[in-house]
This record gives C-alpha cells, sequence and structure tokens, in this order.
C-alpha cells in the first residue's frame, strides 16, 4: 500500500499509525489530517519506517510539537511535501529542523501556525 487518506478519522491514535507504518513502510502519501489523537509518537513512528514518503499531512493534529518534527526531520530527509497547518504547538526550532534536514522539500505548508 502506497497511498493512504485518514482524514477526518478522529478515533485513529498513536498506536493505528505505529500499525500501519509498520505494515506498509512503502508509503508514498499519508493522510493525517484532523486526526486529533496523533501525536508525536505517530511522527516518531512514520520517521523510523516510512523513509520514502513523498507527502505528510499533519494539518490539524495538535498534539504534535517540535520534537515530532525533528524525527520527521532525522527520518524523512526527501519528503517534498509537508503540510503542518493549524499546529499551535510548532515553534521556530521545529521548522528549522525541518528546512535544515529535508533538504528535497519543495512545499510547506504552515498556514495557522502562529507561533
Amino acid at each position: 500500500m502506497q497511498f493512504v487518506n485518514l482524514g477526518d478519522c478522529e478515533k485513529i491514535s498513536d498506536i493505528g499509525v505505529e500499525g500501519l507504518t509498520r505494515g506498509c513502510p512503502s508509503l508514498r502519501l499519508l493522510n493525517l489530517q484532523r486526526c486529533t489523537l496523533v501525536s508525536d509518537d505517530s511522527c516518531r513512528a512514520i520517521a523510523q519506517h516510512c523513509h520514502l514518503l513523498k507527502s505528510l499531512n499533519l494539518n490539524r493534529c495538535l498534539r504534535r510539537t517540535d520534537a515530532g518534527l525533528e524525527a520527521i526531520a532525522r527520518g524523512c530527509k526527501q519528503l517534498p511535501s509537508l503540510n503542518i497547518g493549524a499546529c499551535h504547538e510548532v515553534t521556530p526550532g521545529g521548522i528549522a529542523a525541518i528546512a535544515s534536514e529535508c533538504k528535497g522539500l519543495q512545499l510547506l505548508n504552515m498556514t495557522g501556525c502562529d507561533r
């Protein structure tokens, strides 16, 4: 499986994302928009297992912080598209990690990140 859209699935948790990423390391697109139970643990699982990601949507995943972005930056260095819009816990430090590590980044959506 390469394309997974779980947007608006409010019951998806870090446990579900961990299982998905372990079972589908060939993921190219993962949409977790508005999965409100998703936290930095999911970001760590994505970074550990999904090195081939081309598009990651974490818009409105409100439990994610700079630690999650730092994990993504270390594990998904070739990620071209990242949406972290409306994630209020993200600071310039998390953005800096993405900018310095994700050399292939072409699109970064930070709409509504007010820090």
